[in-house]
């Protein structure tokens, strides 16, 4: 996996599209997660630290007795830190 280390900054004319933007996040583009962060004027791009951001993933061709909440949940967290796991009613 290629991780780009860039960092670019967006100036929003509209207040409330900027936070749009920012309740929706995460975002991504050409499949790379695009990290947002708001800050203050007086602090240096390099002082921001964007290293992690939950995101969501979708698990595809699981056989049928494996779609339950522990198998999705077991499955997650080789990725990383597991919010939830959102599962029909019925645990299938």
């Amino acid at each position: 996996m290629e991780i780009k280390d860039e960092m670019f900054m967006v100036e929003f004319g509209d207040g409330k599209n900027k936070k749009k933007v920012l309740k929706m996040s995460p975002w991504s583009y050409e499949k790379q997660l695009i990290l947002l962060h708001d800050f203050e004027g007086e602090q240096a791009p390099k002082e921001i630290s964007l290293t992690r951001s939950p995101f969501w993933i979708q698990i595809y061709n699981l056989p049928l007795k494996s779609k339950t909440r522990e198998t999705s949940w077991a499955i997650s967290e080789t990725i990383g830190k597991v919010m939830e796991v959102d599962i029909v009613e019925n645990g299938v």
